[in-house]
């Protein structure tokens, strides 16, 4: 039964952004080259979709007149003028086919008559000057520019150029951005003269990739990259997917046909029994994950994670792909384990599959082997908050059992809390930088220099470990709020009630938190904020040394847990306009697809929650149909 007009209510409404909804030309016939290729046009103007899909240009908009011919084959080409005369009685004769003649665009070298081609021919003509030494007045004279016949070019030339060329653009501008201090023992730099020894289907990935990176990175520093407002007053919520297609760039086209090509190769590959369960099919699987997520955080990357688990068990289990048993799959193990445990992080407890969740557990003891504290992921967390990720995960899984209100559970959650609160952000910071000084070659400096814009900007060592030092304080307070949130509200205990002494003493002695442990949510919010705003006031002085484009999960905690309902629009807007400019940093969509989820989230709380009442971390994160993640 719907609902009366005057009671307020707030909905869930997908929506798909699409060019087509965007563009404000009119409807008219199919285009010239839709036409040809007897393919169904959608008549938007100057261009349909279609064509720039293909890469192709829309012909019939352009000042190049068209001109229509029949096709001459080769057997065609010596008749006479006679000859063809008598062909339409022979057609008579044998019986006139059926259907559309075939017709082609009439090429550029025909010549119809000999005022078409003069003009035709000075317009291909190209000269250039040249200065001739033998000259006795040093003047210029004219030569004619040779143009050179496609049948020079090496077969496979363009494709091994354009490989070559992302593979490069990839070591100079996503590398660097894949872990947490860059240097010359980054682990996801390749070397360029082994590319040949890359699969296909590795290649065909790095290319989707890299261009992703740059049609992103070159439309978010425009007017036209979508923005977002802070300030929802709607009753209507919506949940924008934004899709890499929905940017007029001709890129767009070569983006989906790598694409397609990777998917096409990874059925074939996953059909011959040989390397069903290969490390190269699982390693392709893992980094189209992080493709899939790169282009749209409602991607399908779910379905390749399912994938993964199921080689991996088919396989013997997690433990079978560890570096000592020479397992081959490179910095694809760590991503594995991040996408398996933060995925939970946004799946409801619900819908938390028992066997995945509870496996997690087995990442625990290899931590330190797999991610290495955080220091070469993208997601540079800590060990020992990952494990707690992990163990709040567990928790929330058997929260919906009988034993949700059981004390072993409760003690569970004291401890959790403890490791979270102990955690020590200085400490980290100064590991992280000693093992980059010894990382790195003696010529390393405790100064990064940026030398790509006019005049070296140096960042002194203590900028960048205060820095590191607020990204892990941010990364801490998070993962405290999800705990706050999960462990200790959504199941109605009371925090004072339920931590123990031995929880309060460290946060006594290092007076990280205030002792009022009531407002403990709200003080971890406040500290996880003025985290955050330090590190982003240092985004233009810091170069390329800055760590806050790792912000990305913190930002989105604090979104999740802001109150619309107590004035918060700044906080708001900060968290919008941090999101967007993130966009640009990672080269993904994802942060502009957190956006419209957390502007959802907050007017579906100020419309819904009654005064004194919160929303669960459950119900916020229900999307009907759709799952996401918000990390990197």
């Amino acid at each position: 039964m719907p609902a009366p007009p005057d009671q307020r209510t707030a909905s869930w409404q997908v929506h798909t952004s699409s060019p087509a909804e965007t563009s404000s030309g009119s409807r008219g016939g199919p285009c010239h080259t839709c036409r040809r290729q007897r393919l169904r046009c959608d008549a938007t103007k100057p261009s349909c979709n279609k064509c720039l899909a293909r890469g192709v240009e829309c012909l019939g908009y352009g000042p190049r007149a068209i001109l229509w011919v029949q096709p001459k084959w080769p057997a065609q080409v010596g008749k006479s003028t006679d000859e063809s005369t008598k062909e339409p009685e022979s057609m008579a004769a044998t019986g006139k086919k059926k259907g559309r003649p075939r017709l082609v665009l009439m090429p550029k070298n025909t010549r119809e008559s000999p005022a078409q081609s003069e003009p035709q021919a000075r317009h291909e003509s190209e000269w250039v000057f040249v200065n001739h030494a033998d000259y006795p007045d040093g003047r210029r004279a004219l030569v004619k520019k040779q143009a050179v016949s496609s049948g020079l070019v090496p077969a496979g030339y363009h494709n091994n150029m354009l490989a070559l060329s992302m593979l490069d653009y990839m070591n100079k501008h996503i590398v660097s951005d894949m872990v947490l201090f860059d240097n010359e023992v980054n682990p996801h730099r390749v070397e360029l003269e082994y590319w040949r020894y890359f699969p296909d289907v590795i290649i065909d990935m790095v290319i989707s990739c890299c261009l992703t990176h740059q049609v992103i990175r070159c439309h978010a520093t425009q007017d036209s990259f979508p923005q977002t407002s802070s300030n929802v007053r709607s009753q209507l919520v919506h949940v924008t997917k934004h899709r890499i297609s929905s940017f007029q760039n001709p890129s767009v086209g070569v983006i989906f046909k790598h694409h397609l090509r990777t998917l096409r190769q990874l059925g074939e590959d996953l059909k011959d029994q040989e390397l069903r369960y290969s490390d190269v099919v699982l390693a392709a699987i893992i980094t189209l994950v992080r493709v899939e997520i790169q282009q749209s955080a409602f991607g399908a990357w779910p379905a390749h994670l399912d994938a993964a688990r199921a080689i991996i068990a088919q396989r013997g289990g997690f433990q079978t792909f560890l570096p000592e048993n020479n397992a081959n799959i490179g910095e694809g193990l760590a991503t594995f384990v991040f996408v398996d445990v933060l995925g939970a992080i946004f799946t409801p407890s619900n819908m938390l599959n028992s066997r995945d969740t509870l496996a997690q557990l087995e990442y625990v003891p290899f931590l330190d082997t797999i991610c290495r504290d955080g220091a070469n992921s993208d997601f540079p967390c800590a060990n020992r908050l990952l494990e707690c990720i992990i163990r709040i995960n567990q928790i929330r899984f058997l929260g919906q059992g009988v034993e949700a209100q059981g004390s072993d559970l409760d003690a569970a959650c004291s401890q959790i809390f403890h490791r979270i609160a102990s955690f020590d952000a200085a400490a980290w910071a100064q590991s992280r930088l000693l093992e980059l000084g010894s990382s790195s070659p003696p010529s390393w400096s405790p100064e990064i220099r940026d030398t790509r814009q006019n005049g070296a900007i140096a960042v002194p060592r203590a900028t960048i470990q205060a820095m590191t030092e607020d990204l892990a304080r941010a990364f801490q307070y998070a993962v405290m709020l999800y705990c706050v949130r999960t462990l200790y509200m959504d199941r109605g205990k009371s925090v004072p009630d339920s931590l123990a002494s031995l929880v309060a003493a460290p946060l006594q002695s290092k007076q990280q938190f205030p002792l009022d442990v009531e407002n403990l949510h709200q003080s971890a919010l406040h500290g996880l904020l003025q985290a955050l705003h330090r590190l982003w006031a240092m985004e233009k002085s810091s170069g390329p040394a800055w760590v806050g484009k790792f912000s990305f999960w913190p930002i989105w905690v604090a979104g999740m847990e802001l109150d619309p309902r107590v004035g918060t629009s700044h906080e708001q807007a900060f968290i919008c306009a941090s999101l967007q400019r993130l966009c640009y940093y990672l080269g993904a969509l994802g942060p502009l697809d957190a956006v419209s989820a957390l502007q959802a989230v907050w007017a579906k709380t100020a419309f819904e929650a009654g005064a004194g009442q919160h929303e669960t971390w459950d119900r916020r994160l229900m999307v009907p149909g759709l799952r996401y993640m918000f990390c990197f």
